[in-house]
């Protein structure tokens, strides 16, 4: 998966960790496995805000826990 996320963007991958026991891995190592460009940070609360200023297109791609919790902070803004 690391190869086709890396290919979808030229630009930052960042990396929010999720509270789902069990069910996800550390951010720390996904952003690790993904290079150089990718970062971690604490939450999806941390990722909105960090991409924020970023012109063009923000591609969101993961778990459906990932998905569920973006779309639900971003209705809320």
């Amino acid at each position: 998966m690391a190869g086709i996320v890396r290919r979808l963007t030229t630009g930052p991958i960042i990396v929010p960790g999720l509270f789902c026991p069990g069910r996800t891995r550390d951010a720390a190592d996904v952003a690790h496995g993904l290079g150089e460009r990718a970062e971690a940070v604490p939450d999806v609360a941390a990722a909105l805000a960090r991409v924020r200023d970023f012109p063009g297109t923000v591609v969101v791609c993961g778990s459906m826990y990932l998905l569920a919790e973006v779309m639900d902070r971003c209705l809320s803004l």
